[in-house]
């Protein structure tokens, strides 16, 4: 049997050794390469993309991972069959073939897990035991693709799941899927400019990267009344193109914004919101901070502060606009019956308005806020507040810095403290345009001059205010004193019939002359003959009896001469006696002469007011026009002139027209009062006949006036 193998052998064995001597000889480093190219092409040519081969020397080495011991068989006879070649040993995993191939990458919070297929053990090794890898499900499966390339691709995978915070990233095939959250805005970056330059033959699916989260999520825009600035974070880089088309007039719009996740919920239809109404602002900002949104600024108008309100209302954004400038800026209180305090108008701010509401009885519901208040209106609407509290109703406007009063004092104390209000504390920021303040009504009105025997003459009762005092004393003499308090509810022709007793006053030695309400009544001793006989002319020329005023003077005796003693006998005849000397003769007062006297002092009180740049006469000048139509009662044949004046603001011409227009509306309202047409002139003189500086309010206000003069029919 020996003999047998060795005849097998030993012919072998020589062939061996020759030949290997022969492979020695030819086993060099360019025969190898030249070797391991040919076998790989062979084996991509007949589709074993899967095969691996090394040559050392002439023997060939087969590994890989295919599916079937056929398809592994079939490589190894290939290379067999290849020139040079003299062995082939193989290392071929067969493993179940998986199509599609793929292999995914898991990251939560940094850390990474992998499932899927890999092509060999050495390669589960290897990705197994990567740092970053905290858990591996991977199974060897052939039907991988070109290894070189997938290789590659799942090293760029693994590059870019450093990046995420968490996500998912999975390669089928060689075609790459990402889905997850960058760790930072830098990292986002890289990721994208990675993806734009990924290994060759990789292709990309489908990207779903969101960029770092961000706390707190701050969006913040600024408008500067001429561009919007808008920075912070947005969760996507198309709401930045959205922003800067939102509907805002044009407006230019710069952006410094970064990509953020963590975005609240309906962020970027709220954003686009905030910036609309930004830009119909005058100025402003506006903020979302972690889901809570707020807008602030300065609207044009109450009606766009309304808008913006109502647009944002669904939000739950927090809207704080300062107050609309407002051009004309007015606050009006209005004192009811009962106390309560009605504000009308326009307040600065919240901090005001609450203010007011400290008072229990203020109504704040007509009030609105409003910007531009002027520097007058604080003072002017505690100087309004202080009047109004000595009334029992009234009213206080404050139009600018002008401030207009009415109202019916509480009591007479209160009447004088408004008095003094008026005349003593009024601020200096603030002008007076009209008052029209009435003393509290009486009960029962009376009023009594009374003169006594050394020519005193005494004031007791009620006046309808200090004017009509200060007049009747300054006509009543030095001697004059008064105890008087204000109220009213007097007579119409009050005023003119307290002057026209005053008047008849100068022909009694002493007397009086009352009111009771109802009726006038003169009483008391004329200081002679002659005096009665004037009163008793006054008192029927003025035609008092039929305006109910009642006349009682006392007698006036003679004096009697006394008895002269004599020792001369009596004369037989009667001797004639000179008779007594007279006191001289005092005139009595025409009916023109108290006319004009009333007239003066009427027109010195400058109470016929007008509304601001027309004719139309202000109510509050209504009583006043009685009086007048009363004193022209006094001189029924006189001609009358109502001049109207002006002060110097504005056009000459037009001040010229104003003022002809004031005096025919005034002798219009005359007429209404029973004076004939025919007796009464209307002159305007505009600002040409001043009486007063017209660089001052106080002087413009005097000379805004009507005077009405009078001229007797022979004159």
């Amino acid at each position: 049997m020996i003999r047998d193998l060795l005849k097998w052998v030993a012919p072998g064995v020589a062939t061996l050794l020759a030949g290997t001597i022969a492979a020695v000889a030819m086993a060099t480093p360019s025969m190898r390469t030249d070797l391991e190219g040919q076998g790989a092409g062979l084996l991509r040519g007949n589709g074993l993309d899967w095969a691996h081969i090394e040559a050392q020397g002439r023997d060939m080495h087969l590994w890989g991972t295919t599916d079937s011991a056929a398809t592994r068989d079939a490589a190894m006879t290939l290379l067999e069959r290849l020139a040079g070649v003299r062995t082939v040993s193989q290392d071929v995993t067969i493993a179940p073939l998986t199509a599609p191939y793929f292999l995914t990458i898991l990251v939560e919070n940094g850390a990474v897990s992998l499932s899927g297929h890999v092509p060999n053990a050495q390669l589960h090794d290897y990705l197994a035991k990567l740092p970053d890898v905290v858990s591996s499900q991977l199974a060897i499966r052939s039907g991988q693709p070109d290894e070189t390339l997938w290789l590659k691709g799942v090293e760029f995978a693994l590059a870019q799941a450093m990046s995420l915070d968490f996500g998912t990233l999975e390669l089928s095939g060689l075609s790459l899927s990402l889905e997850g959250r960058a760790k930072s805005e830098a990292a986002l970056g890289a990721m994208e400019i990675a993806l734009a330059h990924r290994p060759y033959g990789m292709s990309l699916a489908k990207v779903a990267l969101d960029p770092a989260h961000v706390s707190p999520y701050t969006w913040q825009a600024e408008f500067d009344g001429a561009r919007i600035a808008i920075s912070g974070h947005v969760p996507d880089a198309q709401l930045v193109e959205r922003l800067r088309t939102a509907d805002i007039a044009g407006l230019p719009v710069a952006t410094g914004l970064s990509l953020g996740s963590g975005a609240p919920e309906g962020f970027g239809e709220l954003s686009r919101l905030l910036v609309e109404q930004l830009a119909r602002l005058e100025y402003g900002e506006a903020s979302i901070v972690d889901g809570v949104s707020r807008i602030s600024g300065m609207p044009p108008s109450y009606e766009v502060a309304q808008v913006v309100t109502d647009t944002l209302s669904g939000t739950g954004s927090v809207v704080q606009l300062s107050p609309p400038r407002i051009s004309d800026y007015w606050v009006s209180l209005t004192l009811q019956e009962g106390g309560v305090l009605v504000y009308d108008g326009y307040v600065p701010d919240q901090k005001t308005l609450d203010s007011f509401a400290e008072n229990a009885n203020a109504d704040l519901n007509f009030l609105k806020l409003g910007g531009g208040a002027p520097a007058a209106y604080y003072s002017g609407v505690d100087i309004g507040q202080q009047l109004l509290a000595n009334m029992t109703e009234g009213r206080v406007t404050l139009s600018g810095s002008e401030l207009s009063v009415s109202g019916i004092a509480a009591n007479a104390a209160a009447y004088r403290a408004i008095r003094d209000l008026l005349d003593k504390d009024f601020p200096q920021n603030v002008s007076l345009a009209a008052a029209d303040i009435q003393p509290a009504p009486a009960k029962k009105y009376e009023f009594t001059l009374r003169r006594d025997e050394e020519g005193k003459i005494q004031l007791t009762g009620l006046v309808p205010g200090p004017e009509l005092e200060e007049n009747l004393l300054a006509k009543a003499g030095d001697n004059a004193s008064a105890s008087l308090d204000y109220a009213s509810g007097e007579p119409a022709d009050f005023a003119a019939s307290a002057q026209r007793a005053l008047g008849l006053l100068d022909y009694f030695q002493e007397g009086q002359v009352s009111f009771d309400g109802t009726s006038w009544l003169i009483s008391g001793t004329p200081g002679s003959a002659l005096d009665k006989a004037s009163i008793e002319t006054e008192f029927k020329v003025q035609g008092l009896a039929k305006a109910g005023w009642e006349l009682r003077l006392a007698e006036i005796f003679p004096a009697t001469p006394e008895p002269v003693a004599s020792d001369s006998p009596a004369p037989t005849e009667p001797v004639a006696q000179a008779d007594p000397p007279l006191p001289p003769a005092r005139t009595a007062p025409s009916g023109l002469a108290l006319c004009r006297d009333q007239l003066a002092e009427l027109s010195a009180h400058n109470a016929i007011l007008f509304q601001s740049g027309n004719a139309i006469i202000a109510a509050s000048a209504f009583a006043e026009l009685d009086r007048f139509a009363e004193a022209l009662a006094l001189c029924p044949d006189s001609r009358i002139y109502v001049e109207g004046h002006t002060d110097s603001d504005g056009d000459d011409r037009l001040n010229l027209a104003l003022s002809v227009a004031r005096a025919e509306a005034v002798v219009d309202a005359l007429v209404e009062r029973g004076v004939d047409m025919m007796r009464l002139y209307a002159v305007g003189y505009g600002e040409s006949v001043p009486v007063a500086d017209n660089a001052t309010a106080a002087g413009k206000k005097q000379n805004r006036r009507i005077v009405v003069t009078v001229e007797d029919a022979d004159e």
